[in-house]
């Protein structure tokens, strides 16, 4: 059951996902303890999770979006064996378990052109692969740009939590200038990666650096879109408490 703070902390952290504890209670009107706890809880129940997502193409890296027509009853297979590639971004079945689509990332021109044909499963499972480049992309921004939980909060809280950056833009799928990441970046953003809200501190142990050196660098990675915060949740509905007999259902969609 999720309750409305439950709904109203989702919301601060759709607006402003790093943003403290301390400073999510303030904007809430609840004591920072309480967001601590909620917050906890909705990420060991599943409900969210905060993340760093990289953008390959800010690194000169394509990206594809390939999908895979299988024999019924070998999807699964296929997708388990795509997922544990590093190239590949995600997997999703679908077709009622005959269709893997998935998406996959490549370095240099060589690379792109061999992924397609070589490098993904060539099996009697796969009647058929087709690859799509990805031509245009929209990133950045602010999650509150997401209307599903629109209102959740006043005007007045989300300025508290600092919702003044512009909405989603296009960026270029392949830059032309590509970022070359350092190990320390490489380092901080597999920490991102499994936890968006990592305190600097964590981030600098990770970096074997300082909090300061890790939270300018950080900036300047967010600023060059090489990585987003983005916060995901779980796609089944919600049963929301609201009062002692009335409740509301929302449902993600994005």
């Amino acid at each position: 059951m999720i309750q409305p703070d439950d709904v109203r902390i989702i919301r601060a952290l759709q607006v402003a996902p790093r943003a403290s504890f301390a400073s999510m209670a303030a904007a809430l009107g609840l004591t920072e303890g309480a967001v601590r706890r909620r917050y906890r809880r909705l990420h060991a129940d599943g409900v969210i999770r905060v993340v760093g997502v990289v953008n390959p193409g800010a690194l000169g890296q394509s990206r594809w979006l390939v999908r895979l027509r299988c024999r019924p009853g070998s999807a699964a297979a296929i997708a388990g064996a795509l997922a544990k590639r590093d190239d590949v971004n995600w997997v999703a079945l679908g077709a009622a378990g005959s269709e893997v689509t998935c998406a996959t990332q490549a370095r240099d021109q060589a690379q792109r052109e061999e992924l397609p044909g070589q490098r993904l499963p060539r099996t009697a499972a796969v009647l058929d692969i087709n690859a799509f480049a990805m031509l245009r992309q929209f990133m950045g921004g602010r999650g509150h740009y997401w209307a599903a939980l629109h209102g959740t909060l006043t005007p007045q809280e989300e300025a508290m939590l600092g919702s003044d950056s512009p909405p989603f833009t296009e960026s270029p799928a392949v830059t032309d200038d590509p970022v070359h990441l350092t190990t320390e970046d490489e380092a901080m953003l597999d920490m991102l990666a499994a936890d968006g809200r990592a305190s600097l501190v964590d981030l600098a142990t990770a970096a074997d650096s300082t909090p300061g050196r890790v939270s300018r660098r950080l900036h300047v990675l967010l600023l060059q879109r090489v990585v987003h915060i983005d916060i995901e949740i779980a796609p089944q509905p919600w049963a929301i408490t609201h009062g002692p007999t009335c409740g509301f259902e929302y449902t993600r969609h994005r």
